[in-house]
């Protein structure tokens, strides 16, 4: 879908048909086709008073197909926080959430929903052909990030050589004392390895051939 994307891009610019296979791999990345709409945080909203231990967190209710579940975490015998463990999903209604605990008590939350749609795309991502451009660029680096596909996506672009060296930069205002070899394989790209070398064993065999630029 990313493939068919940018190329009906660079052809005629973002339309709704591309921008929606765009918002179904994020959408799916994201857990939301899997779970459909589910518990996106748990807030405080009165942190109640005497909890010396770390009271229970229950979601009951919304309709839900799997209920989520969450911890709490506790500051001065209030309830400070609240982490979701898992999503939970396709809630159809905003679940109730109790805590309940040995000590203390007061405590309330409240859910906020996470829907398919948060993944979409921004409208300035889809502004034009150059930004939804830039937007796949991006996209594709999360999406197939352990596909061994960037160092060739980066070439056909023509900007291989620029993100290196960024990187590099990157790498080295990071790590200068600990880890300086992090920004060696920036620091090494040039132009010519926007290219491999023609194998010598080639060159040998055909004296027509002559070796690609700063390979020599």
């Amino acid at each position: 879908m990313l493939m068919y994307a940018e190329a009906q891009n660079e052809i005629g610019g973002p339309d709704s048909e591309i921008v929606n296979y765009v918002n179904l791999v994020r959408q799916r990345g994201a857990g939301k086709l899997i779970n459909g709409t589910n518990i996106y945080t748990l807030d405080v909203v009165t942190g109640g008073s005497g909890y010396t231990t770390v009271p229970t967190v229950t979601v009951s209710g919304g309709g839900a197909a799997t209920q989520a579940t969450a911890t709490a975490s506790i500051l001065n015998g209030r309830v400070n926080a609240i982490t979701v463990i898992t999503p939970g999903s396709f809630y159809t209604g905003t679940p109730t959430i109790t805590i309940a605990g040995t000590t203390g008590t007061g405590a309330t939350a409240k859910a906020t929903m996470s829907t398919p749609t948060d993944a979409d795309l921004l409208p300035a991502q889809t502004a034009d052909k150059d930004a939804f451009r830039l937007t796949l660029i991006d996209e594709r680096s999360r999406e197939l990030c352990y596909e061994g596909l960037r160092r060739g996506d980066l070439i056909r672009w023509g900007i291989f050589v620029e993100r290196m060296k960024n990187s590099a930069s990157v790498a080295t205002l990071r790590y200068i004392a600990a880890f300086k070899y992090a920004s060696r394989p920036g620091d090494n790209i040039s132009e010519k390895h926007n290219l491999l070398p023609i194998p010598l064993s080639e060159i040998s065999l055909n004296k027509l051939l002559t070796q690609n630029p700063g390979w020599l």
